[in-house]
């Protein structure tokens, strides 16, 4: 089922990415004119408030999603609780009236639930309602870019009778390098800019500054959220310490899940995907900076929650 749901979303996620040259990633610089900065600088967080039967997972693409979407479903039987798969696959970014839509079917859903869907970080609480117990998993910020690049690409190859407009030749073919080199906005990273594919607002959520690359409040704010509202936030590449970690905090969902990742294994693993130079490397390290202190952040707090364990 897990599997099935992947491959629609993807055809339906990137059906609108491909352009002549290169895709809907767009780099355009931000301005805070006219948005009041106390507002933005200043927002007080709401007292906490968690409701521990429902979960939350707001998944990062290409951040080993498909295998935890896969063992909330293996689990959900098993554990007694309803997992629920957004259909909406192409909508990061939510209006607060979008927000408080979303807000408002969780808490209505009957408990135990869990919930998947790629979708920046919502505030439940600043909404009026009890937050359910976000999770979510994180991949080198280099690693993941660089996947989700050729992963697109793999999924226009394979459904390239289905796009309205076809995909050119030149942006199948485009290597990552080559994309650098052009500076194409779909593999830039500029300091102050607005972008959509990096790693921060979906920690950090819903206003444009979120999306502003390597802006201080953005990192600050997506470090408050996680401390306050992640129990846990895994790391890709720490996956089976992950899954022990989140068996024992969270076992009314998640208990018998190492074994269900030993049976299942990865998935949707992109074997097209080449090899980037490490030029290309550095650049995207670089230009991610708060990418990496993000993801820094992320795996010291799983190696605590680890140490917890023994």
């Amino acid at each position: 089922m897990g599997l099935i749901a992947s491959g629609v979303a993807m055809v339906l996620l990137y059906d609108c990415l491909v352009e002549a040259n290169t895709s809907n990633y767009r780099t355009v610089p931000w301005s805070d004119d006219g948005i009041d900065g106390s507002e933005i600088l200043n927002q007080s967080l709401p007292p906490l408030a968690i409701d521990s039967s429902r979960l939350y997972f707001n998944r990062i693409p290409k951040a080993a999603s498909t295998s935890m979407l896969n063992i909330l479903h293996a689990l959900s039987a098993k554990n007694n609780f309803t997992h629920k798969s957004s259909s909406v696959y192409n909508m990061r970014i939510l209006t607060s009236e979008q927000q408080n839509e979303l807000a408002a079917s969780v808490v209505e859903s009957e408990a135990p639930v869990t919930f998947d869907r790629h979708v920046h970080f919502v505030n439940f609480n600043s909404l009026g309602f009890d937050s359910p117990i976000f999770i979510n998993m994180v991949r080198d910020p280099v690693e993941r870019i660089i996947s989700d690049y050729y992963y697109r690409r793999s999924v226009a190859r394979k459904h390239i009778d289905s796009y309205a407009v076809t995909p050119s030749k030149f942006w199948l073919e485009k290597s990552l390098e080559e994309c650098i080199r052009r500076s194409d906005d779909e593999c830039q990273y500029m300091t102050g800019y607005l972008q959509v594919g990096h790693m921060v607002p979906y920690f950090c959520g819903h206003h444009q500054k979120c999306m502003v690359v390597n802006d201080e409040w953005a990192l600050e704010q997506a470090k408050k959220n996680i401390e306050r509202y992640y129990d846990v936030v895994g790391l890709v590449e720490m996956l089976a310490e992950t899954i022990a970690v989140l068996e024992k905090r969270l076992p009314q969902f998640f208990s018998g899940a190492s074994e269900i990742l030993t049976r299942i294994g990865p998935h949707n693993v992109n074997l097209e995907k080449p090899s980037v130079d490490a030029a290309a490397r550095n650049e995207l390290k670089q230009n991610l900076t708060n990418d990496m202190i993000l993801y820094n952040f992320i795996r010291d707090r799983l190696l605590r929650q680890i140490a917890e364990l023994e």
